[in-house]
């Protein structure tokens, strides 16, 4: 069974309730496989990144398996602003547009505009921290580091010690703009990551996402004169 996400934002949860945690989101134009069935909710597998939890079974919108695969073949498009014209629904920024050709869309999207890392990361600029956040009301780190590389036609997975290990490990010396830096609790656990700026900044969901001086230590937060984060290693997606 698949499903194509129709409304703006659905939350996906770890466990079957209401009550449990948020782990991420399925945004506008997702679309999902259904693994397993308990009571009134579903447990998915999103298509993007295989990450898996549980949705509400009424906001499951059903696809024909042939309808999923054509979906999968489509050029993806983005949008890269927030609307409230697409099927009546306000659609947040890094949602995807079903099959778009069919939906004479006007507003802004990635394919049509020569976006940077930058450009996009700094759309997300001051948004409030939300733990499986994945939209410009609430994102948190790593969901906000899929959404920017999404937008720009990259895969990334959802969780950080998972995007640790994608792209090119590069020493610290040798990072560029749109590198991103991961950082490791006491126990050399990958916990944060950031989307690395010129002149040694970095942005990053930590409250909100932020700006601040990244060093070789770590994250420097200048407005509370501490290191935020302890540095791990960088990697080279672009």
């Amino acid at each position: 069974m698949f499903g194509l996400t129709l409304y703006n934002i659905i939350p996906v949860r770890t466990t079957p309730k209401n009550a449990e945690e948020l782990c991420t989101q399925l945004l506008f134009g997702d679309t999902y496989e259904v693994i397993e069935e308990h009571e009134d909710w579903m447990k998915i597998r999103i298509s993007f990144d295989a990450y898996e939890g549980w949705i509400d079974r009424k906001l499951h919108t059903p696809i024909e398996e042939l309808v999923y695969e054509q979906y999968q073949k489509q050029p993806a498009h983005y949008v890269t602003e927030t609307v409230s014209s697409l099927h009546g629904q306000t659609v947040v920024m890094g949602s995807q547009i079903p099959f778009f050709e069919l939906n004479n869309y006007k507003g802004k999207h990635s394919q049509s505009e020569k976006y940077t890392v930058r450009d996009l990361a700094l759309k997300y600029w001051n948004v409030p921290y939300l733990w499986g956040g994945k939209t410009n009301f609430g994102i948190d780190c790593s969901g906000f580091a899929q959404q920017v590389f999404k937008m720009l036609g990259y895969s990334l997975k959802r969780d950080a010690y998972q995007q640790a290990e994608q792209g090119i490990q590069i020493d610290f010396k040798e990072h560029t703009t749109g590198d991103l830096a991961f950082f490791e609790n006491e126990k050399g656990r990958i916990i944060h990551v950031g989307i690395i700026l010129e002149k040694g900044q970095i942005i990053h969901a930590h409250g909100k996402v932020r700006i601040d001086p990244l060093t070789h230590e770590g994250i420097w937060n200048g407005e509370e004169e501490y290191q935020s984060h302890k540095l791990s290693h960088i990697q080279k997606i672009l």
